[in-house]
């Protein structure tokens, strides 16, 4: 009798292992997703904004950011040249990540689409392609260490 309870209580364990594992690394994915998801979303708010000492603040010191405007040092003063030049242009960009995946335990990259719009209102020009991020975790904030939006197709009119 005794056997049989003990091996019941084993054949449970052993069911449940699995499942108790799968939970808690859905739970680290998802929490890590949450955690650059926020540094995402603040970072394209600055750059919406042309906040180009708010945007460099993401990166990790020498990080490298590619675009099609070209290749930059994300902590340079071109770079906050760059994104204060987006008021001038009325730029705006959207974008969604679809995809975060660690790398390691401290380590992560994001993908997904983005679209970015300038001009005046009434003869505005589209680009889409798209994005994918580093970031490394550094002390309790992520960073971000490379950054590359790569524009897929000519730019597009938009408005009348």
């Amino acid at each position: 009798m005794w056997q049989r309870f003990a091996l019941t209580l084993y054949l449970i364990g052993a069911i449940a292992a699995p499942a108790f594992g799968q939970a808690a690394s859905a739970s680290v994915e998802q929490k890590l997703r949450q955690e650059i998801e926020g540094v995402f979303t603040s970072w394209l708010d600055a750059l919406n904004k042309a906040d180009g000492k708010a945007a460099a603040a993401f990166f990790a010191p020498g990080a490298f950011a590619i675009n099609p405007a070209g290749a930059v040092l994300a902590d340079s003063q071109d770079y906050v040249n760059r994104v204060e030049q987006q008021r001038q242009r009325n730029a705006k960009t959207t974008a969604t990540i679809e995809q975060v995946q660690p790398i390691g335990s401290d380590a992560a990259y994001a993908t997904g689409p983005y679209t970015a719009t300038s001009g005046p209102n009434n003869n505005r020009s589209q680009a889409q392609g798209n994005w994918l991020q580093v970031y490394e975790r550094r002390g309790d904030a992520w960073k971000i260490v490379a950054s590359s939006f790569t524009q897929a197709g000519p730019p597009k009119k938009v408005g009348k």
